[in-house]
């Protein structure tokens, strides 16, 4: 082949090219945003092996029947009667059961680690430091009941072979020395790791460059254009077409708009969420306080504070009752940050990140190669793990894409799978 289109310029997408370029391959990235805005650059940067149950299942559909009703709570749907929520949501209770969990948790962890693998190797061959900490994960809990659920993923984790170690009240403040924790202890999964995204995507961005890549900032594909089986070209809304051998969808939240064009059945939501980040305190372990779903996170330029999945259309609004509710969550565990929440709190919008994860409603990315199109690739629908799964994603789609046997069975993401 001589050219690719990767539509999509975040994790997904520049991962796939990088790895592309790795190969020798002439890619072209379409990006519909600036270098400095997205999902991808503003999230935790947590790398999960430890999430290894798909969003699609029992225990989900609990925990969400519980917050659904409330208004700041970090779940919810932004207009549930709206046509793709309810066929969204179809699919979702469809596949939120055991035996869905069982037949996928494996894939999602394996996942997770090829792709920690592989940010390990991305340390050594991007230039600058981009923050990659293999400390692990807390799942810091402030009650007894969510101590004894997370012990019980704890030993589904061992079962998978990942490390983990069950803390107590005074180990957990040990990992804190900075700021008081107000806790009953947590779970430590020591196979997790964190990164700073905003340095990361910059220099994905220089090491495909590097390598001979193009990358188009505000470029939004509108028209897609086919003969027969194949992808001809694509057309953005800043005036230009591009044509290419083959071409990957790595749109994120708008994968599901954009594949209806070409006909397929990709159900791909908006998982809206927010974010701030605080100057301190400097935490040395990424932790999600497992009550309220919010997760804490060092950064090269302080501590990260994100939460809330709200599943709906991708929309630019800000819900500030979501948003009180990660206010009202971080001095229940760390009390002394009370002060500067209420500083963030107080500035309105100023400072505060707002993406839309690509939630496909099984839980699953969407990975591989349509059989409605020879020359089409999709890589999308990562929900909360797209910075994660990043990395291993790249991989797999530039080897579906150079006709490759994907090292990772794509069988279970397969984009044809809700037809």
């Amino acid at each position: 082949m001589s050219s690719v289109v990767v539509v999509g310029g975040g994790i997904i997408g520049l991962c796939t090219a990088y790895e592309l370029c790795r190969q020798g391959v002439s890619v072209t990235v379409l990006n519909a945003g600036s270098p400095t805005e997205g999902c991808s650059i503003g999230n935790a940067g947590m790398i999960v092996p430890s999430h290894f149950a798909p969003m699609a299942s029992p225990g989900m559909v609990k925990l969400g029947l519980k917050m659904i009703t409330d208004p700041r709570s970090p779940f919810g749907f932004l207009e549930p009667w709206d046509p793709a929520v309810a066929a969204w949501s179809y699919h979702f209770l469809k596949n939120a059961n055991n035996k869905h969990v069982h037949r996928t948790q494996g894939l999602i962890c394996a996942l997770n680690r090829a792709s920690k693998a592989l940010y390990q190797e991305y340390q050594t061959e991007l230039a600058g430091e981009f923050g990659l900490n293999t400390d692990g994960l807390l799942m810091i809990c402030r009650t007894f009941e969510a101590l004894e659920h997370e012990a019980a993923v704890m030993k589904d984790a061992t079962e998978l072979g990942l490390k983990t170690a069950l803390l107590s009240r005074d180990e957990t403040q040990a990992l804190y020395p900075e700021v008081e924790v107000s806790s009953v202890g947590s779970v430590h999964f020591l196979d997790d790791a964190q990164l700073s995204p905003a340095a990361l995507i910059p220099a994905l961005r220089a090491a495909i460059l590097q390598r001979g890549g193009v990358i188009h900032d505000h470029h939004r594909v509108e028209r897609i254009t086919r003969h027969g089986r194949k992808i001809v070209s694509v057309a953005t809304d800043a005036g230009e077409s591009f044509s290419g051998d083959e071409f990957v969808l790595a749109t994120g939240a708008w994968t599901g708009a954009l594949a209806a064009k070409l006909g397929l059945n990709v159900p791909i939501l908006a998982g809206k969420g927010y974010g701030f980040t605080l100057e301190r305190p400097r935490l040395g372990v990424a932790a999600i306080l497992t009550e309220d779903r919010v997760a804490v996170s060092p950064m090269l330029n302080g501590m990260r504070v994100t939460g809330t999945m709200e599943i709906g259309r991708v929309s630019s609004g800000i819900n500030r009752r979501r948003l009180e509710g990660i206010y009202a969550a971080l001095p229940r565990y760390f009390p002394g940050l009370t002060e500067d929440v209420a500083s963030v709190a107080g500035s309105g919008s100023n400072g505060i990140w707002q993406g839309s994860r690509p939630c496909a409603a099984d839980g699953l990315p969407v990975m591989g190669r349509p059989r409605k199109y020879e020359n089409l690739t999709l890589a999308s629908g990562h929900g909360m793990m797209g910075l994660s799964l990043g990395p291993i994603s790249g991989r797999l789609a530039a080897q579906a894409v150079t006709g490759q046997t994907p090292e990772i069975s794509l069988d279970l993401m397969h984009p044809d799978r809700f037809n």
